[in-house]
C-alpha cells in the first residue's frame, strides 16, 4: 500500500503563503512539503530510503527529547518521521501552526544525526522555533541529513507501521540556489 504524505498545494494555499510573505526569493520552495537545502546538492540515493516513524503526540508542554524515541530501531541512512499531528489539529501557515509548535530538543537533534540518519520527516514547519530553525537545518546540512517539513497523512503510516519499517520515495524538485527545495513523498508499507 503507497500512501501519499505530501501536503496537497492548493492555490489558496500558496496564495496566502505569497501574500504572508511578499514572495520573497529566500522563501521560495519553503512552501507546502518541502526539505530545507541549506547546502550541497539533494543526493540522488536519497530519493528512496528505509523508514521509521515515532508517534511523539501530546508533547507540547516541553520539547521533544532523546527519551521520547527508541533509538535501537533508527539505522544509518533511514528517513526518520516523527508524528506530532500538528498538521491535523493546526490550519497550515497560522500563526499558530509557524510559531507555537512543538519542538526538538537540540539533545534530540544532535543524537539523529550521530545515527547517520539521511531524513528527518516532521509534520510541522521546522525542528527548532524562530532564529533556531536555522541552526538545526544547517547543523544537519553539514552532516548530510535533511529535514522534510509539513508531511501529512503520518496517523495513517503510524497506523499501518507503528514499529515496522517501510520504505520512503522523496523527489524533490531540481531547484538550483534555493534554500527550499518542494517536494513529493510517498511511503510504500509493502511487505
Amino acid at each position: 500500500m503507497k500512501i501519499d504524505i505530501t501536503y496537497p498545494l492548493t492555490y489558496e494555499a500558496m496564495a496566502a503563503w505569497w501574500k504572508r510573505f511578499g514572495g520573497e526569493i529566500a522563501r521560495f520552495g519553503h512552501w507546502g512539503t518541502h526539505l530545507d537545502m541549506m547546502e550541497g546538492t539533494f543526493p540522488l540515493d536519497y530519493c528512496e530510503r528505509n523508514g521509521r516513524i515515532f508517534d511523539v503526540r501530546g508533547i507540547m508542554d516541553r520539547e521533544i527529547d532523546v527519551h521520547d524515541i527508541d533509538f535501537r530501531q533508527i539505522q544509518a541512512n533511514d528517513c526518520v518521521l516523527f508524528y506530532t499531528s500538528m498538521i491535523e489539529n493546526v490550519p497550515y501557515g497560522c500563526d499558530a501552526y509557524l510559531y507555537e509548535r512543538p519542538q526538538f530538543a537540540r539533545a534530540l537533534i544532535e543524537r539523529l544525526a550521530d545515527c547517520r540518519v539521511s531524513l528527518i520527516g516532521i509534520d510541522m514547519a521546522g525542528l527548532r522555533r524562530g532564529r533556531e530553525h536555522a541552526w538545526a537545518d544547517q547543523f544537519l546540512a553539514h552532516r548530510g541529513i535533511y529535514v522534510v517539513e509539513n508531511l501529512m497523512n503520518l496517523n495513517i503510516v503510524w497506523q499501518y507501521a507503528q514499529e515496522r519499517s517501510f520504505s520512503v520515495s522523496t523527489y524533490p524538485l531540481n531547484c538550483v540556489e534555493c534554500t527550499g527545495l518542494p517536494c513529493r513523498v510517498v511511503v510504500d508499507m509493502a511487505d
